[in-house]
């Protein structure tokens, strides 16, 4: 039996931005890696200008995804910038990140800055 792939950055992505584009309603997609609908999203910035990044994982296989810079809706709960480590700690668990597809063209992602 072939050992399954890992789901790459791309696939991750997608799913990322489905549930962005919900917010802020919550919505229940498969994992792109496993299949089971554990996907969490949290996210963390500055709740004055309402710019921060995303944890993207699921809770299920421990793989997922970080943004970089991203837009976060007005309405949506946020972790802020000045939370002690170890309180976001218990909000975000480690997970494996998979890294971007540095092969792949660029493309505009929705929610993401530049």
């Amino acid at each position: 039996m072939e050992p399954r792939r890992t789901a790459t950055w791309y696939e991750w992505i997608q799913a990322y931005e489905r549930v962005y584009l919900a917010l802020p309603k919550s919505i229940r997609i498969p994992c792109p890696n496993c299949g089971q609908a554990t996907l969490r999203l949290q996210l963390t910035g500055n709740p004055e200008t309402h710019v921060g990044f995303a944890s993207f994982w699921c809770t299920t296989c421990m793989l997922g995804i970080s943004t970089g810079r991203c837009n976060i809706p007005h309405g949506v709960d946020m972790l802020s910038f000045d939370l002690p480590d170890e309180e976001w700690s218990r909000h975000v668990p480690q997970y494996k990140v998979i890294p971007p597809d540095l092969g792949r063209r660029r493309r505009s992602v929705r929610g993401l800055t530049s």
